[in-house]
């Protein structure tokens, strides 16, 4: 049986890994994706935050990717890593989507670049969100 902690933090972690894998099988389903994170006889959440982030992020690609290409000056998404790109992803979804607060949704984006990235990567992440999260007022 899968152990997702309990913590927001950990969630957050999880939809990252989400998302990332749903760059490498563009083919499957989000949900497919979201069930390929359970074993046999784990209960699959319906709702909550696991399910309802990714898939709303998962939604929200196409529209994420519009705000990053218009921030991210000379940068494509697809000369992005993975890890900065989906990071954006879930970063913009949730400042845009979700009551989380954005020093919140922002420092949580900057921990997992930190985790998973390379050294460059939190600052080049924490200027795109700093931008977006300006522009959009909310902050």
């Amino acid at each position: 049986m899968i152990n997702f902690e309990n913590t927001k933090n950990d969630r957050r972690e999880r939809v990252f890994q989400m998302l990332f894998s749903l760059d490498f099988y563009t083919e499957e389903p989000a949900e497919k994706i979201f069930e390929s994170f359970f074993e046999d006889g784990d209960n699959v959440p319906t709702s909550g935050y696991l399910r309802d982030t990714f898939v709303g992020a998962a939604e929200f690609i196409k529209e994420a990717d519009v705000m990053i290409a218009s921030h991210a000056k000379n940068w494509s998404t697809s000369r992005m890593s993975g890890v900065t790109r989906n990071l954006l992803r879930l970063a913009i979804y949730e400042l845009l989507k979700t009551e989380t607060p954005p020093k919140v949704v922002i420092n949580e984006a900057l921990e997992l670049s930190k985790k998973f990235g390379e050294d460059q990567e939190p600052v080049f992440i924490n200027g795109i969100l700093n931008s977006i999260a300006k522009e959009a007022e909310k902050l």
